[in-house]
């Protein structure tokens, strides 16, 4: 059965639901994203988008795939790149501290108005680049 014809069934079966009455439209809905998660038609992190951010759905569909068995936990550990999650926990504290220390609003302003200092802005024939005082 194709993913298309799938989701027309889920979609017949939800406007049953709503014309039926009987369930909170919260059940609904949430039931609908994971009858789409359990038919392969959506990702977990597709079908929980509209109801928690991103990085809870991704959490909860890495959780799902080691409790379903699908990976042990040594195989999760080895296909996770650390060198990514220091590296964006490290950018995360130091991007905080940039915006907390006001060090991030004067780097943006050097930005803006330096580039519109540049002369080369103003005219492309003139070599290099500098800035007016």
């Amino acid at each position: 059965m194709s993913q298309s014809t799938i989701t027309f069934l889920i979609l017949a079966v939800t406007v049953a639901v709503f014309v039926w009455d009987h369930l909170p439209v919260g059940v609904v809905a949430f039931g609908v994203a994971l009858s789409l998660w359990a038919t392969g038609v959506l990702d977990l992190g597709q079908a929980l988008a509209g109801f928690v951010p991103a990085a809870v759905a991704r959490l909860l569909a890495a959780g799902a795939i080691v409790l379903s068995g699908v990976l042990s936990m040594e195989e999760t550990y080895r296909a996770i790149a650390w060198t990514t999650v220091i590296l964006v926990g490290g950018m995360t504290s130091l991007s905080t501290a940039m915006v907390e220390t006001g060090a991030a609003g004067q780097l943006a302003d050097r930005l803006v108005t330096g580039s519109s200092a540049c002369r080369c802005w103003r005219s492309p024939a003139s070599s290099p680049c500098s800035l007016s005082p």
